[in-house]
């Protein structure tokens, strides 16, 4: 009896353990929306690649960088010099040579040199400095145009970011309700399945004729299908999101309207849109927050960047150089001095080019700041009319409440069967459904309106 009792209780010890187990790795497995769209983030093949981008500019900037930076190199040879027939000199020796080139152009070049037999090693220092043209070297040129587009790429990063955590929520919230529409359509099908018996119980009593059976079945037929074609939606709407969000197999998503983050962005909307939307003062922020007009700002300063260079450029070069010698013990300064007299005309072509170019990027501008003001007008009026069908469904919730209310009255007074009432009650709950669908709608509509005037307004937690 003992070993009895203690083989139970070792088995509720180890079922004991096996529930509180599997309880961790199902809680370990569940994701909020915030953890999800953190996930996504990281793991989204579209942004991966912008970051690969940005990255591979500042390797870009890194290496120009280094490139700056103090150079040393290392040789030695080993060679003869021959006098006469009979004569012969051996020499070996090892150099060190450093250099450096400064973004103004000056170069600097030391070299130490120790030869066998001679205690003494050999220093050597070259410098060269362009005074004209007074422009930066092609290095320091390469590292401004990298900057710049490195700029453009975090813009463009910021938008696709923003872009993409809006089309997360759309999702997660259409989920969210056709998976609440999912128990509705299984109460409708269960409750067509419910008709049916009753009439084909009918039929055999003689209440009922063909046709009332016919039309029992077209209903059940059509529930089962809806069920079906609501259940196929929200397995596409799912494997959609979940790929998106490089979601693996073992990791659920919570499916729940009321998150926190969902709580905490309806707030921000309110609060951002709550006030009169102008559009001639909301345009200032909205043309400091385009990543296109950013884009085109940039590429007009590099323009005109080039025309500064061109210009500075001129037809004269002068180059000052200087060497040292420790050996021979002396140091010499030169000048030198070229002007080109006659290009062909390829100078002032270039630098009609440029003036070109600048031309078009400030008509491109123009266009582009004009399609952002129908833009924002197109933004301002999908919240507006999302705010009226809001209220037209909130009329249709109104009607739904009410008509189960006197059906259940009806049906309370034997005036309609519990069909027809349960029906009502379903129609209730489909109505409340729509209208939350309409409320998510206008929540995302204020977030691209608040995401199109300022991004970090609303998605700057990201």
């Amino acid at each position: 009896m003992k070993l009895v009792k203690t083989n139970k209780i070792l088995t509720v010890l180890v079922l004991l353990i096996l529930v509180f187990t599997l309880s961790g790795i199902s809680t370990a497995l569940e994701l909020t929306l915030e953890e999800a769209i953190k996930q996504g983030l990281k793991k989204n093949s579209d942004l991966r690649n912008l970051e690969e981008n940005i990255a591979g500019l500042e390797r870009d900037l890194a290496l120009i960088k280094a490139g700056q930076d103090w150079q040393v190199k290392m040789g030695a040879d080993y060679g003869y010099t021959f006098e006469d027939s009979n004569n012969r000199i051996e020499e070996n020796r090892v150099n060190l040579g450093i250099s450096r080139v400064f973004s103004s152009g000056l170069t600097i070049e030391p070299e130490i040199t120790v030869t066998e037999n001679d205690s003494n090693p050999d220093l050597s220092i070259a410098l060269r400095y362009p005074l004209l043209p007074s422009v930066p070297t092609e290095s320091a040129k390469q590292y401004y145009k990298i900057e710049q587009e490195l700029i453009k790429a975090q813009g463009k990063l910021s938008q696709e970011k923003a872009a993409k955590i809006i089309s997360w929520l759309e999702k997660y919230l259409n989920l969210s309700r056709l998976t609440e529409k999912h128990e509705v359509y299984q109460q409708g099908l269960e409750l067509a399945e419910d008709n049916l018996n009753e009439v084909l119980l009918k039929q055999e009593m003689g209440e009922a004729g063909r046709e009332e059976v016919l039309t029992a079945q077209i209903s059940l037929a059509d529930a089962r299908y809806q069920l079906d074609d609501l259940e196929k939606q929200i397995e596409e709407v799912k494997l959609s999101l979940y790929q998106e969000l490089g979601l693996e197999k073992e990791q659920e998503l919570v499916i729940d309207d009321q998150s926190k983050l969902i709580a905490q962005l309806s707030e921000k909307a309110e609060q951002l849109t709550g006030q009169e939307l102008d559009e001639s003062k909301l345009m200032p922020a909205v043309e400091q927050n385009s990543y296109e007009l950013l884009a085109n700002r940039i590429d007009r300063e590099v323009l005109k960047q080039e025309l500064e260079w061109l210009k500075g450029e001129g037809k004269t070069e002068l180059n000052l150089s200087g060497n040292y010698n420790s050996k021979e013990e002396e140091i010499s300064i030169g000048l030198s001095l070229s002007y080109n007299l006659y290009d062909g005309g390829q100078r002032e072509l270039k630098y009609e080019e440029k003036e070109v170019e600048i031309a078009n990027n400030l008509a491109e501008y123009n266009d582009l700041y004009a399609a952002l003001e129908l833009q924002l007008k197109q933004q301002i009026n999908k919240v507006e009319l999302s705010q009226s069908k809001l209220q037209q469904e909130e009329l249709k919730l109104e009607k739904s409440v009410y008509e189960e209310k006197v059906g259940r009255q009806q049906y309370e007074m034997g005036l309609i069967d519990k069909n027809d009432y349960e029906e009502l009650c379903l129609q209730r709950k489909e109505s409340e459904i729509n209208f939350k669908s309409f409320q998510d709608q206008l929540l995302i509509n204020k977030i691209e309106l608040i995401t199109f005037i300022k991004s970090d307004d609303i998605l700057g937690g990201f």
